[in-house]
């Protein structure tokens, strides 16, 4: 086998390096530096050895990794470097030269006996060309449209000068099987007695991406001879001549290929080579010449070299301006010649001689090879390579014959690689160009054509830098100061030194545009106070520019320049960098007296305050007020308020009522004329007052103040009746307004309040108002607020002043205000006396008040009211109702007797039931057993109930403690206590011994107790814990509707099950990769032996299919597991029912208060009536809705079955309850995404239909049965208010956008975002950079997440667009956090910790980068390795976007969020500083050196040795072992397609699942992942059993 590229360096001679007399440091550029590869040659040889023994290389081509040797005689070597193959080639004549195709598949040999052979890599045969025998074929011009099994069209020439077309094809099944022969045909004669040394084929179109309005394909055919250049240009045949009969028409209809170049040369077949002008020449002969063409592609042009004996000719054609023509031009006179006297240079040989005892025509070239900007030429023991630019020797080297095995025998180029060399007898060399385009530039920069030397120094700063300050310097000179001055910014040239060169000359048009130019260069971000400079040394420019224009009258050069001077002032990069710095713009403003532009400005960068202090300064108040119309900061308002309220009232109250997020409290300042006598005004006619001031009290005219007054009360009912503001000092105001300017309208208010929900006034104030002035309507308003204040005699007095019927309306009003009957009884009796005395003595009228004795009988009677009737009344007028009075008086006492005899009885009732309950008694038999813990009753101490149910006296109190309050508790277990130490301290024995333990005086404290004492305890005692049976007493019964689980029990509860059903889940996985081997073999470990399992029985059959009962007492064991084993499953799911029905419960979800769920302690206010709500009557709007929430107290986020501490639960719940919706089932919600247990969110996104009071609007559904009229969308419901409002502090909704109705947060988001922090620590966070760009893109991530095959998933393919790792801190310690950004579409279960869990294990460098590589090869790793996941608590869900929505926010809400935030910040923070101070002092205690060495065990204390926080416990699963186990050796979990197969066969999944499995292998080959090995996964499943 041959060593291949064995490649050593020989350097034998160096030119010098060329430079130009540009100086560096001129340019100030500070980023440039000195490229050591600047110095270094531009090519370099490397000698390629290859073992061919004792033969010597006659020949050698290499083509895209194919190489080709020729061995003489008749031996050619073929080599593929890439696939790694050696074939041996040997014809039966004496080859004299062969020909390889561009792409290394076909290969041509010609021998000296004139036989032509063709080898394909696709047939691997060798097969003899008829048709060409006896032609010497000396050249070959290569069709790029070949492919493996044809040449197609190709052209070859021989040794006399014919032009032959040839198609092979190797297709057995096609041309070979049919004809036996290829397509042959000669196409021209050259007549010449000169061999045709070379030929070049040129696609125009079709190698190029060509789309012109042309459909031909035109091709340029180069023959090159000793002393000529033939060239031959068309297009290809749309038809051929296959004329009926010939065979050569047979043959070509059978061809996949058409011919192409005999309808080309079809053209120049009547003429002769001396009568066309497609040729050129050139003098002197070498016998040979040579010809390459080579491709630019960044420029598509393509550069022909032509060696001959002048010298080499050097064109290039540019196919784009060539496709142009169609293919009637090619052939007119002006297109004859390509190749003309102005469209090529001819380059001389560079003088070869160096030994004058050369033999003659050693000093000759033998071949040439062309680069992309240098031509080597070869002789045949020196190489020298000139730049194509200039014709100067880049390298000049002459190679020592001993050294490379001879004299230089050939040279070779690679079309494809662009590889070029040369070869000996006994060796191959390469020349490798090191950049070649390096030193480009500077050839151009000395022929100033700066454009070209721009392109190559692009990925250099500084050599790009030194280009464009010579190009700005030429410009300069040549005086064209605005392109200069263009190019100047873009350089990094001294920045004072162009400002100077501009300044001195006067040119204040070129310098603004050097400026303007240099602020796009700047950032912004990094250079703010250079930026600032700029902008302001622009404005000056400027400003000064038009103050002169002005000046010289050049109104519309002003207008013009006043146009641009705006549009750079409304510049993006302008107003963010003048944000900080707008004052000292004002000042350059000021100090030119431009208030137009200075105005303009203040638009411009939306300072409306200095807009607003301008015009009122001119006096301009409308303008001003149009300004604070556009104004958003809410304390401007407040500010500039009072003052445009005196002037413009109307105007000033429109704008509060267009901006309703005003606080109307801090405008009521503004009102503070309205509260104005007429006496206080000032009248503005009177010349003699003058205005007063700003910061004056602000007083108005009188008649100003009737109009500010209305406008005043206008704006107050705004914000009471639209905005409900519930603020006491609007109302106040409001009210103050009604009682000096309209008592009516307070009449009105008064009356429309009458639930003391509605009252946000002080009503002692407005009554104390009411009655200081004497109004109807004022006295009438002033009785209801009595009332409603409950002050009814006071209310009663003034009515009657006013209306008898308004009195007697308030003394109704008695009885539904208080609930106890006999105080309103009482009270009603004192008001209707008032009434009636007011009537008998104010109105004189007995008849009147008699008819009131009447209509109230039941509260007045006629003795309550004689005293008022004066002394001359005649009995006969009270006559009925006294005798009315006096049969109410029997009729009571005969009530009272009645009522006294049937207590009597029950009272007698009573004694005898009690005196049969004394004598009441029950046995107990010897049997009995306790009813809680089944033990025998006479054991110890029990209790008996008439009930029947026996307990212990220990049962008993855990039994009846629960129920028992907690005074009750304490004082049980004071008296057993007691009776405990009572019965430890014997009566006669001393404080010794066993009774040290007490004290003294304790000892004799309980010593005397007499026995009447003990025995009053134990029947205490007995009377708190026996008053009545646990099981079936008065508190059981009440204790019905409790939950059976405790709320304070909940979590863990709830956990141990979680846990249970995990390890279930556990085990079934294992059981099902275990072996027969394992269980056969048996474990040393008896915690790992598998339960044991009976067997079913023939019994337990029928009980499970027949459901009557049965008698336990006749099954076997192992039925009696099974039945246990049943029963304990119904038990659970049972429980499960019965937890999910309580728990939903609003009652649970109020009273808990276990940790995580959220506890209502707000009390429920008593509703005013039953009715339920009506959703009919609203419109709905449907809406995406962004919220927040800390998930570490939850049980995740999507609500699952029998568990309630959920973000979703809750989210219902409190969407219900602020009834948003009517339920979940006719909301049209959808989510964006879902949240593990613990993982936390600050962008989840949910889609949904809420109530809505708009009418119509984006998303919004009419309801037919709705009311509502409102069309603006910023009187819709608050629902932030709403919902922040119901919801737990640690879930905050954020901000609401509508949408369609058909827009799903789900599958509308375009891209996901989320964030995972931790501890810096020791990781390594570059490696962890690196392994996480691995993981980008479209890619199969089944290793890195959890399969959820059971529920369908078994396609993993997702798309991550990018993973960022920042850390936080500005100076990165240990203790920085890292901020990890995952930013994709969608997301596997479990993605984002099983990436996190590895990217830890990268950065700790137990694992390389590499490993994402192999898990991410399905081929390579088909089955997961067993690796814990990160931590979940670290986990947020930051992102969810989308497009074209509009979020509305509510200032006022996004601040609450802010506080509640802040409140879940501030502990952990203050503990984390704590902790962090203990671990600094801590370490400074280990450094300090003054420690004492003895006294500390461990020998690293006082060393450098420093403790280094760790991520590790951010890892699920057991702590870290020592000796950590690599990915390679872990075991494997089961593969996909072994998951599939399991549950296909218990039918949980379709077999159609198999057809999924196959679509994304398919996908997998299109995106070059691979695809799973069938045999490496059973292997693999295999050795997981």
């Amino acid at each position: 086998m041959v060593s291949l590229f064995e490649q050593y360096e020989t350097e034998t001679q160096k030119t010098e390096d060329y430079s130009d007399d540009v100086n560096l440091y001129r340019t100030n550029f500070l980023g440039a530096s000195l490229n050591p590869v600047d110095n270094e040659d531009i090519f370099k040889s490397q000698k390629i050895q290859i073992n061919i023994q004792e033969k010597k290389i006659d020949h050698f081509e290499q083509c895209s990794g194919q190489i080709a040797i020729l061995f003489r005689p008749n031996v050619i070597r073929l080599l593929n470097s890439e696939q790694k193959t050696d074939e041996t080639l040997e014809y039966p004549d004496v080859i004299n030269k062969f020909f390889l195709d561009k792409s290394g598949k076909h290969l041509l040999v010609s021998t000296e006996k004139n036989e032509l052979y063709y080898y394909s890599k696709f047939t691997k045969k060798i097969k003899s060309i008829s048709k060409l025998k006896g032609n010497l074929i000396t050249a070959v011009g290569w069709n790029r449209n070949s492919t493996d099994k044809t040449t197609d069209s190709i052209i070859v020439g021989t040794s006399k000068g014919l032009l032959y077309e040839l198609i092979i094809n190797s297709n057995n099944e096609g041309l070979l099987s049919v004809f036996g022969e290829f397509y042959c045909k000669q196409i021209y004669n050259l007549n010449s007695d000169h061999s045709i040394q070379s030929i070049e084929i040129i696609s125009l179109r079709k190698e190029n991406n060509y789309s012109g309005p042309s459909v031909e394909n035109i091709y340029d055919v180069f023959v090159a001879t000793s002393k000529r250049l033939y060239e031959f240009i068309g297009s290809d045949a749309k038809s051929f001549n296959t004329s009926s009969g010939s065979s050569a028409s047979t043959l070509v209809s059978s061809l996949s290929t058409t011919p192409i170049f005999t309808s080309i040369f079809s053209y120049y077949e009547t003429k002769t080579p001396s009568e066309l002008a497609n040729y050129h020449e050139m003098p002197g002969d070498l016998g040979y010449s040579q010809l390459q063409i080579r491709d630019n592609n960044k420029t598509r042009k393509k550069t022909l070299a032509w060696m001959a004996g002048a010298g080499v000719l050097i064109f290039e054609l540019d196919p784009f301006g060539l496709a142009k023509f169609s293919a009637a031009n090619f052939h007119n006179e002006t297109m004859k010649r390509l190749i003309s006297e102005s469209n090529h240079v001819i380059i001389n040989y560079p003088s070869g001689r160096e030994d004058k005892h050369d033999e003659m025509g050693q000093n000759s070239p033998i071949g040439i090879s062309l680069t992309e900007f240098h031509l080597a030429v070869f002789y045949r023991s020196q190489v020298k390579i000139m730049c194509l630019l200039n014709q100067e020797i880049v390298l000049n080297q002459k190679l020592d014959a001993k050294e490379i095995g001879g004299r230089i025998k050939g040279v070779w180029r690679d079309s494809v690689s662009s590889h070029i060399g040369c070869f000996t007898p006994r060796c191959i060399i390469k020349y490798v160009p090191i950049k070649e385009s390096r030193k480009i530039w500077k050839i151009y920069l000395k022929k100033n054509e700066f454009e070209l030397a721009k392109q190559f120094c692009r990925d250099n700063p500084g050599n790009l830098n030194i280009v464009l300050t010579k190009q700005a310097e030429n410009l300069f000179d040549n005086k064209k100061y605005i392109e200069s001055a263009v190019v100047y910014a873009q350089s990094q040239h001294s920045f004072e030194e162009i400002c100077l060169k501009y300044l001195e000359l006067g040119n204040f048009y070129a310098l603004r545009t050097f400026l303007t130019h240099k602020l796009d260069t700047l950032d912004i971000e990094k250079e703010i106070t250079q930026t600032t400079i700029v902008i302001a040394y622009i404005i000056e420019i400027f400003l000064n520019q038009l103050s002169d224009l002005i000046q010289e009258r050049h109104f519309d050069a002003f207008d013009s320049l006043q146009k641009e001077f705006h549009k750079f002032l409304d510049y993006k990069k302008v107003k963010d960098c003048l944000k900080e710095s707008k004052k000292a713009i004002y000042r350059i403003f000021a100090n030119h007296g431009n208030t137009t532009d200075m105005v303009f400005f203040a638009e411009v960068m939306k300072d409306y305050p200095q807009i607003i202090l301008h015009y009122i300064q001119e006096g301009n108040y409308r303008k001003a007020l149009e300004a604070l119309a556009k104004e958003n900061d809410r304390e401007t308002f407040y500010k500039y308020s009072p003052l445009f309220f005196e002037i413009l009232p109307k105007e000033i109250v429109d704008v509060w009522i267009k901006n309703s997020d005003l606080k109307p409290a801090k405008l009521l300042p503004a009102l503070a004329s309205c509260s104005l006598n007429e006496d206080q005004c000032w009248d503005p006619y009177k010349p003699t007052l003058n205005r007063p001031k700003l910061s004056e009290t602000v007083t108005v005219s009188a008649a100003t103040l009737k109009r500010a007054v209305g406008e005043a009360m206008r704006y107050l009912e705004y914000c009471v009746n639209k905005l409900k503001s519930e603020e006491q000092a609007v109302h106040n105001n409001l009210l103050i307004l009604y009682i000096r300017y309209h008592p009516e309208e307070l009449l009105e208010y008064v009356r429309s309040r009458k639930d003391d929900k509605e009252i946000f006034f002080d009503e002692l104030m407005i009554a104390r108002l009411c009655t200081e002035r004497s109004n109807k309507w004022l006295s009438e308003a002033c009785v209801y607020l009595y009332t409603r204040m409950r002050w009814y005699e006071e209310a009663v007095d003034l009515a009657l002043n006013v209306n008898v019927d308004l009195a007697r309306d308030v003394a109704n009003s008695v009885q539904m205000d208080f609930d106890d009957n006999i105080y309103s009884d009482e009270l009603k009796k004192i008001l209707w006396l008032r009434i009636a005395r007011h009537v008998i003595e104010k109105e004189n009228d007995v008849n009147k008040a008699m008819n009131f004795l009447q209509d109230l009988n039941e509260t007045i009677a006629i003795e309550d009211v004689l005293p008022y009737f004066p002394e001359f009344v005649t009995i006969d007028q009270f006559k009925d109702a006294i005798r009315t009075s006096l049969a109410t008086y029997t009729d009571k006492i005969n009530s009272l007797k009645e009522n006294i005899d049937q207590a009597a009885n029950s009272a007698q009732l009573i004694r005898r039931e009690i005196q049969s309950i004394r004598q009441k008694s029950c046995s107990v038999n010897t049997n009995d057993t306790c009813a809680k813990c089944k033990y025998r009753l006479m054991t110890r101490r029990f209790y008996v109930f008439p009930c029947r149910h026996k307990f212990h006296s220990d049962c008993l109190h855990k039994l009846s403690l629960p129920y028992l309050i907690p005074s009750k508790q304490k004082r049980i277990e004071e008296i057993q206590k007691l009776l405990h130490d009572i019965q430890t301290v014997p009566a006669n024995t001393g404080l010794s011994g066993a009774l040290s333990h007490f004290t003294k005086s304790k000892a004799n404290q309980i010593q005397s107790y007499s026995n009447e004492e003990i025995w009053s305890l134990k029947s205490e005692l007995d009377d708190l814990l026996a008053n009545e049976c646990p099981w079936c007493g008065e508190k059981i019964l009440r204790s019905i509707d409790e939950p059976f689980i405790d709320p304070l029990d909940y979590e863990s509860v709830f956990n141990k099950m979680e846990n249970k059903i995990e390890s279930s889940e556990k085990s079934e996985e294992s059981q099902g990769s275990l072996g027969q081997e394992e269980v056969k073999n048996g474990s040393a470990n008896s915690n790992n032996r598998p339960r044991y399992k009976p067997k079913k029985t023939k019994n337990h059959v029928n009980r499970t299919q027949n459901s009557e009962l049965i008698d336990l007492t006749t099954l076997s064991y192992d039925d009696l597991l099974i039945e246990a084993e049943r029963l304990q499953k119904h038990c659970f799911q049972l429980k499960n029912l019965l937890n999910k029905a309580t728990q939903l419960n609003s009652r649970v979800a109020q009273s808990s208060d276990m940790n995580g769920v959220y506890v209502n302690k707000k009390k429920k206010k008593k509703s005013r009536d039953n009715r339920e709500f009506d959703h009919s009557k609203f419109n709905r709007r449907h809406v995406l809705l962004k919220f927040a929430y800390l998930g570490w107290n939850y049980q995740g986020y999507i609500l699952q079955e029998g568990i309630y501490n959920t973000v979703e639960n809750l989210l219902f719940d409190a969407l219900i309850r602020t009834k948003l919706i009517e339920n979940r089932e006719t909301s049209n919600y959808h989510r964006c995404g879902r949240t593990d247990k613990g993982v936390s969110a600050f962008s989840q996104v949910i889609s949904i239909d809420f109530r809505s009071n708009c009418a119509s609007g984006r998303g919004v559904t009419v309801n037919p049965n709705s009311t509502v009229t409102n069309e603006d969308i910023n009187n819709e419901i608050n629902f932030i208010k709403l919902l922040n409002g119901a919801l737990p502090p640690d879930i905050r909704a954020i901000c609401w956008a509508p949408v369609d109705n058909e827009y799903s947060s789900r599958f509308d988001c375009i891209e996901r975002v989320y964030r995972y922090y931790f501890p810096k620590g020791d990781l390594d966070i570059d490696l962890m950079r690196d392994a996480g760009k691995r993981l980008c893109g479209e890619k199969d991530y089944r290793n890195f997440c959890k399969m959820d095959v059971s529920n369908g998933v078994v396609t993993f393919f997702r798309r991550i667009d990018g993973i960022k790792l920042i850390i936080l801190d500005k100076e990165p310690s240990e203790y920085s956090t890292v901020e990890l950004i995952v930013e994709g579409s969608s997301f596997l279960w479990h993605q984002i910790r099983c990436i996190v869990a590895v990217l830890f294990l990268v950065g700790q460098k137990k694992e390389e980068p590499s490993i994402i590589d192999k898990l991410l090869d399905i081929e390579q790793c088909p089955c997961k390795p067993q690796y814990s996941m990160s931590s979940e608590s670290p986990l947020v869900l930051f992102d969810c976007q989308y497009e074209n929505i509009d979020w509305v926010y509510n200032r006022i809400e996004i601040e609450k969020v802010i506080k509640h935030l802040q409140d879940q910040w501030l502990t952990p923070q203050i503990q984390a500083t704590v902790v962090r101070r203990m671990i600094d002092s801590l370490h400074q205690t280990l450094d300090e050196k003054t420690i004492n060495q003895q006294n500390i065990s461990d020998k690293t204390v006082g060393s450098n040795h420093r403790t280094i926080v760790q991520p590790y416990s951010l890892l699920q699963g057991k702590s870290q072992s020592h000796d950590y186990i690599k990915f390679a050796d872990r075991p494997k979990s089961l593969s996909l397609e072994h998951r599939v197969d399991h549950f296909v066969k218990k039918r949980r999944l379709d077999a159609e699942v198999y057809e999924k499995i196959n679509e994304a292998n398919n996908l997998a080959q299109s995106l070059n992942i691979y695809k799973p090995n069938n045999a490496q996964i059973e292997s693999q499943n295999a050795e997981n059993t």
